[in-house]
């Protein structure tokens, strides 16, 4: 019983995390294509087979079967994608980059536009009715709860949705009951027709293309609830779009051809039968507001990802509800609100909104098909053949998509593509930044300083520093060490310390890795410890080597008590300081132009974002920081001193004395 319980809770779980965007867009596809045209056999025949072959090829075959095979350890997104690959093609870090930055695009006007064309279906019943406060007033209240967690309702999240997969299936299989020959339209012939007739039906497919926004989050979201449970759940979601889809087709061709539908008739609201407007609109608002925090909590998701992977500056994320997955950042949250509602603002309708909606997510596509074929090629061997195929099946079909949506870009897509790019040069320019910064790296060996720290931590004639001192070191070898760092010790005020910690946090490639590796210089005196965390885990680094420290003492490896012998009697314990050496930027003739550009923009970014001592969990320790120049600057030629001689300048200057009349 208990294994049944849990098989049917994995698709439940994911018909309330994975499938709200991509489920409510029933509400507006077909409104966006049939507006301003007359309904006609070949119109909607013709789009039924494009949404049926469209939603077939991306989301079933792409999506379903493909992608959702570059798990990392049963993770997937684009930073799970991207941790696989980094070590074959380093080169996919620009793609990366504007993937995620499209998707935070998405994450703006999903929100803002699933939400919109739940409340204007009450302007059948209301014609005057001013929507946008309503539907500002609900996306307020939906970031604003979001700093309390949303773990106490998304328990209902899956059963919501399941209501709304058999409300919008059950509505449309009853007006597909009235007109059953719209199912000819799985006949891919309707689709050519279509291109056809039309001289704008390339343009067309910028709607056809709003039946697969949000196909994203199956992978995207994979490690919430699972392959399987995905899987599972799309059998059952994939027909109920369809009957969607089919029965509005069906009612347009019932009671609506060869006239044009009003501004305010949206198909889906229109087919509703008599006296079910109201409930319509109550079950499709509760599926939006699902939706719309599925893409929030995805943005959290790709920004503290971002941020551990070394591509976003350093920012707070808190964990509100009692799991790990149930991140606030307030910087994202708040950032999304205040554009959001700039968007339901300046546009006002779900109509205006559809312009700039599909674009960001059509350039996503084409990336996830380029990584999968490189995926395909490196990580699985065994299917090394399917690589050639990927690009040739799917890649033309999602161009040929975004050259349909390139229209958009006047009538409003030039906004996504702003706020998208917005993203991504802030990521680029901090990528940049810390490249230039390793490469003027300054790791000496540690060997030839292990017996000064030795002889420091003796000398009885100057005072402790700290009984344990742990230094935070980006070295990734045990052998090499920050020439700051040993310049800080031992020269510059040298920092007397019973035990000497150096700590390296490493991002691993599994998403939730815990791990650490112990290496022992001196026993009781130098140790370095490596934390391996996960790229979706925060470095919390005193809660992590408290558990080190603790595992030592219990061998008796190290002396816990204070150095003082007047405390020890009393039993007290050691003092544990942190130290933290920040290079900072200085101006030196060997950075070239676009060096010095990367590293103003790039300092810039560091003092906008949270301090290390913060990202690390170190608000509340002991800490000490210290700062040493990024370079040590050459001299350059017009400062180069030398000896004055005295006698040839006094000799030049008694020329210019005033002789006396």
């Amino acid at each position: 019983m208990g294994s049944e319980r849990t098989h049917w809770r994995g698709p439940l779980l994911a018909l309330g995390i994975v499938f709200g965007d991509i489920g409510t867009s029933p509400l507006y596809a077909l409104d966006a294509l049939a507006r301003g045209k007359p309904i006609n056999e070949t119109l909607v025949l013709g789009g039924l087979s494009l949404i049926f072959w469209t939603i077939t090829l991306i989301v079933s075959l792409k999506y379903v079967i493909l992608v959702m095979r570059a798990d990392n350890q049963g993770e997937g997104g684009i930073f799970a994608l991207y941790s696989l690959l980094r070590h074959y093609a380093p080169w996919i870090v620009p793609l990366v980059i504007t993937d995620a930055a499209m998707a935070f695009s998405d994450s703006i006007f999903t929100p803002a536009i699933s939400v919109s064309s739940a409340i204007e279906g009450l302007e059948l019943h209301i014609p005057t009715l001013q929507t946008v406060p309503i539907v500002i007033s609900i996306l307020i209240l939906l970031f604003l709860v979001q700093q309390f967690g949303t773990e106490w309702v998304g328990g209902f999240f899956g059963p919501v949705m399941l209501l709304w997969f058999v409300f919008i299936g059950g509505i449309g299989g009853w007006r597909l009951w009235e007109a059953p020959q719209v199912i000819a339209a799985v006949n891919p012939w309707y689709a050519l027709k279509l291109l056809q007739t039309y001289p704008e039906a390339v343009f067309l497919l910028g709607a056809i293309f709003l039946t697969v926004t949000g196909v994203e989050a199956l992978y995207a979201d994979m490690g919430h609830v699972g392959r399987s449970s995905i899987r599972i759940a799309w059998l059952f979601v994939k027909p109920a779009l369809l009957l969607s889809y089919f029965g509005q087709g069906a009612w347009m061709l019932t009671y609506r051809q060869g006239k044009i539908l009003g501004e305010s008739e949206k198909p889906f609201f229109a087919m509703l039968p008599e006296g079910w407007l109201f409930i319509g609109v109550g079950i499709s608002t509760a599926a939006t507001i699902i939706a719309s925090q599925a893409l929030i909590t995805g943005a959290y998701t790709i920004f503290s990802e971002a941020n551990r992977l070394g591509f976003w500056p350093r920012m707070r994320v808190l964990y509100p509800a009692t799991t790990r997955s149930q991140m606030y950042v307030p910087f994202i949250n708040w950032t999304l609100l205040a554009l959001v509602l700039l968007v339901v603002i300046t546009m006002q309708r779900s109509s205006a909104m559809e312009a700039a909606y599909g674009l960001s997510i059509n350039i996503s596509l084409i990336i996830t098909s380029i990584l999968l074929t490189i995926f395909f090629w490196w990580r699985l061997p065994a299917l090394r053949s399917l690589s050639p195929l990927i690009p040739l099946v799917f890649l033309p079909v999602e161009v040929f998509f975004l050259y349909s949506n390139l229209h958009k870009v006047p009538e409003g897509g030039w906004i996504a593509l702003v706020l998208g790019g917005s993203v991504a040069m802030i990521m680029g320019i901090w990528v940049w930044g810390e490249r230039v910064k390793r490469r003027f790296s300054d790791f000496v060996e540690l060997q030839p300083y292990i017996q000064r720290l030795l002889a420091l931590s003796g000398e009885e004639h100057l005072p402790y520093f700290a009984t344990h001192l742990v230094c935070l070191t980006t070295s990734p070898s045990p052998m090499k060490i920050e020439h700051r760092l040993v310049y800080v010790l031992l020269q510059r005020q040298p920092k007397r310390a019973r035990t000497y910690w150096f700590i390296h946090v490493a991002v691993s490639e599994a998403p939730y890795e815990a791990t650490y590796s112990l290496h022992t210089y001196i026993p009781g005196k130098l140790y370095r410890v490596v934390f391996h965390l996960g790229f979706k885990l925060q470095p919390r680094v005193g809660l992590l080597l408290r558990q080190v420290v603790e595992s030592l003492a219990q061998k008796g490896e190290i002396d816990l008590l204070s150095p003082y012998e007047r405390l020890r009697q009393y039993g007290q314990t050691g003092d544990f300081r942190f130290l933290i050496v920040r290079r900072v930027v200085n101006w030196d003739g060997r950075f070239s132009a676009r060096e010095r550009l990367a590293l103003q923009l790039y300092q810039l970014l560091d003092k906008l974002s949270l301090p290390v001592e913060n990202a690390y969990g170190l608000e509340v320790a002991a800490l000490s920081q210290e700062q040493v120049p990024l370079t040590t600057p050459q001299i350059p030629a017009e400062l180069r001193l030398r000896p004055r001689n005295e006698q040839k300048e006094e000799r030049k200057e008694s020329i210019f004395e005033e002789k006396p009349i």
